[in-house]
Formats: structure tokens, C-alpha cells, sequence
């Protein structure tokens, strides 16, 4: 498994995000001051994302290349990424509404 660290603003909109796009679950979450999340872990897939969320000292760019994940249903997870907010950059590639660049595959 590999786990990717993303540095996010704006938490709560992105694991809404993550939710309804790719039926992320959130497994723990660390709360902070005036409703902020300052860390977060929700799997995707057979891919663990860790969210150092809403730290203003962290960069909170995307990372500059596409985080991929296995989804049993490609067309239908790309469907569902739009549905939420995300834009189909080529096929099987998206961009989230936070600029985070995603591509879906066929599990192995």
C-alpha cells in the first residue's frame, strides 16, 4: 500500500469531495481550533491518502503529478468525480475542484 500525504485547505470541502467522488470513507481524523481538521486519513481504494489538513504553514498546492487509483469501474467513477465537482482533463485522467490531479485505472 502506499500512502500519500496531501497538504489541503479548505479540509472539510475536500473529504466531502473524496466522499462523493471516489465513496472514500474517513477512518480517523484529527480535529484543530475554529473548525479545522488538522489531520485526516481516508483510504481510497487500495491507496491510503493522509491529509495534513488546514495547516497554514504547509503548502497546500496539489502535488505536481497525478495520484492514481484503482476503482472497479472506470467510466463510472469518472462520472462520478464530475458529478462533484471534478473536470475530465484526457479519458481516465481528472482534476479535482482543489487542482489535485487524479487518473482512475482498472484494479490489476
Amino acid at each position: 500500500m502506499v500512502t500519500s500525504t496531501l497538504s489541503i485547505r479548505g479540509s472539510a470541502r475536500t473529504i466531502a469531495f473524496y466522499r462523493e467522488a471516489f465513496n472514500a470513507v474517513e477512518v480517523m481524523r484529527m480535529d484543530g481550533p475554529n473548525g479545522t481538521i488538522i489531520q485526516a486519513e481516508i483510504p481510497l481504494s487500495e491507496t491510503a491518502v493522509s491529509s495534513r489538513l488546514d495547516w497554514a504553514k504547509l503548502s497546500a498546492a496539489p502535488l505536481e503529478h497525478p495520484l492514481t487509483i484503482p476503482v472497479d469501474n472506470v467510466d463510472a467513477s469518472v462520472s462520478a468525480a464530475v458529478k462533484a465537482g471534478a473536470k475530465v482533463l484526457c479519458g481516465d485522467t481528472i482534476q479535482d475542484p482543489f487542482g489535485q490531479v487524479w487518473r482512475l485505472t482498472p484494479p490489476e
